[in-house]
């Protein structure tokens, strides 16, 4: 089995490089991911602007590159261009730090780059790790709890081509924790703009806020991440609605 591995947060990242080296016990491994951080890129291409590819070691066994560019890059370039004469036959995003959960998906470079592993026709997951620290024995958690979910989801990986599955590992993860198949939530904000004046008509923004707890128990991610599962959610790579489609033939002129 050939395996392409990317991430959003570099190619130095903790997650990737732990789930690049477990992933060697399924197959090849080939990895190109962003020579910095590209978080929050969301389905960024960079067109008609060269970008740079560089060999890098993450271990002996693993073919793996950085290039200067976005997730949605990296995999584009990783598939037509760097590694072309291969068939992949599964494409991994992650593990990112921090979560993807509910509407931040259309924001997330992780999950965009599995997306575009699914317009690539090839079976594709996204990876979170809803903690920011970088603590190696979560990371080995986690995969551990990856390699359990492997087990199954790669007897029926060819059933899995019209949707990517977004995973998201809960911040207190262990050895206990349970995968629950979710919908996709919402994800609101206490949102923060800051300003800082440079000069005359001047200024400097910069977003942050943090997420508002829900209350009210679904079946979404939001809420079960917070009951510490692993949520596992089905993503469509088509932002078209069906459901409105007749309505607006008939109601729009």
């Amino acid at each position: 089995m050939n395996i392409f591995i990317t991430n959003d947060d570099g190619i130095e990242a903790i997650g990737i490089q732990a789930l690049a080296k477990i992933m060697a016990e399924f197959g090849n491994v080939y990895v190109v991911a962003p020579d910095k951080e590209y978080s929050g890129m969301s389905r960024s291409i960079s067109i008609r602007k060269p970008l740079t590819a560089k060999k890098y070691h993450i271990a002996d066994d693993i073919v793996s590159y950085s290039l200067a560019g976005s997730p949605t890059d990296c995999v584009k370039v990783g598939i037509e261009g760097i590694f072309k004469e291969v068939e992949f036959d599964l494409l991994l995003s992650g593990i990112n730090r921090g979560p993807n959960l509910g509407s931040d998906v259309f924001y997330s470079g992780t999950v965009s780059a599995a997306l575009e592993g699914l317009y690539q026709n090839i079976p594709s997951i996204a990876l979170s790790n809803c903690s920011f620290e970088d603590d190696s024995n979560a990371y080995e958690l986690i995969c551990d709890k990856f390699r359990e979910f492997l087990n199954g989801y790669l007897k029926n990986m060819d059933k899995q081509r019209e949707f990517i599955l977004n995973i998201n590992f809960p911040e207190k993860i262990c050895v206990d924790n349970e995968f629950a198949v979710t919908s996709l939530g919402r994800r609101d904000y206490n949102n923060v703009i800051l300003k800082r004046d440079l000069g005359i008509d001047i200024h400097e923004f910069t977003i942050g806020g943090e997420p508002v707890a829900v209350n009210e128990a679904s079946d979404n991610d939001v809420w079960m991440i917070q009951e510490n599962k692993i949520t596992i959610t089905p993503i469509y790579n088509s932002l078209y609605s069906h459901s409105h489609f007749e309505y607006l033939k008939s109601n729009l002129f």
